[in-house]
């Protein structure tokens, strides 16, 4: 019965530290881009479109990289002189592109100034994980998906950890930086 048992335990012992080095390297891949890895490609293309283009979000949504990258980034842009269109550009890891143009009628103007965030997507997400509320539902709950999202007046860093739930609802955290200055602004479920 004791070699049964230390069999038994040794199997599982395996497939723990499998499982647990699988879901490390899952979750610390190094595929994917930063959002400011995406921006000059982004920025190329929009000023094919319209010279004067100006970056007005940049916001993904990933449940693969879980570390302040992402497999595609959205930029989305618009002309500062007549807000008639704009146009959102998605620059993938893989380096292939996607542009989408529309024609609506904007009635908000952006400073082109604003749009030099000092902190990058990779930042913001260290930043979060340091905050105590934030480390304590992704200790709670497992993250099935991270949405970033940056606008704003005071270009603002916006990321929801989300749990989509397997035998309850979903959950959520989010978490509102300064993309400045990296100070925490809000966090709140």
């Amino acid at each position: 019965m004791n070699k049964r048992n230390a069999m038994i335990s040794a199997i599982l012992a395996i497939v723990i530290i499998s499982s647990f080095i699988a879901y490390n390297t899952f979750v610390n891949r190094d595929d994917g881009i930063s959002a400011k890895e995406g921006l000059d490609k982004a920025y190329e293309i929009a000023r094919e479109w319209n010279e004067s283009a100006v970056l007005g979000s940049v916001s993904t949504i990933d449940d693969v990289c879980l570390n302040g990258k992402s497999s595609y980034w959205a930029y989305g842009f618009s002309n500062p002189y007549n807000y008639s269109s704009m146009i959102d550009v998605k620059v993938y890891y893989s380096g292939k592109t996607e542009t989408h143009i529309y024609s609506i009628e904007l009635n908000v103007s952006y400073d082109p100034a604003l749009w030099k965030w000092n902190v990058d997507s990779t930042e913001a997400y260290e930043i979060a994980m340091k905050n105590p509320e934030v480390r304590n539902f992704v200790s709670k709950y497992s993250i099935d998906q991270l949405e970033f999202s940056l606008g704003g007046e005071t270009p603002t860093w916006i990321i929801s950890f989300i749990d989509w739930g397997l035998w309850d609802d979903p959950h959520h955290i989010m978490v509102k930086i300064d993309s400045n200055t990296g100070e925490v602004t809000y966090v709140g479920r």
